[in-house]
């Protein structure tokens, strides 16, 4: 769903999956890069985020395929072009 704001800006709601948890989230077009978007997950489900833990992405396609978000480019193409955005979000713990 699209919502055009009293500043012309067009902001977009968001459904992201985290384990057994889902939340909706209106977001701008400003949030148009792989770090902006990861540092909004990290601030929505930032209490069931383990320290030092990687994050990762996939969303739902139209055909409901499971497609991966590496970079700025994947998730653009997730954001502008399906109509209902669903992000999966998956983590990784980091190892030293």
């Amino acid at each position: 769903m699209k919502i055009k704001s009293s500043l012309s800006m067009t902001m977009r709601c968001i459904k992201f999956k985290y384990g057994s948890d889902i939340r909706k989230l209106m977001i701008t077009e400003n949030c148009d890069t792989y770090e902006k978007m990861t540092n909004l997950v990290k601030i929505l489900f930032n209490e069931k985020l383990p320290l030092g833990c990687i994050l990762r992405y996939k969303y739902v396609d139209g055909d409901g395929d499971l497609i991966s978000i590496l970079n700025d480019r994947d998730w653009k193409l997730a954001l502008f072009s399906e109509s209902k955005l669903k992000v999966l979000v998956y983590r990784t713990l980091l190892f030293v």
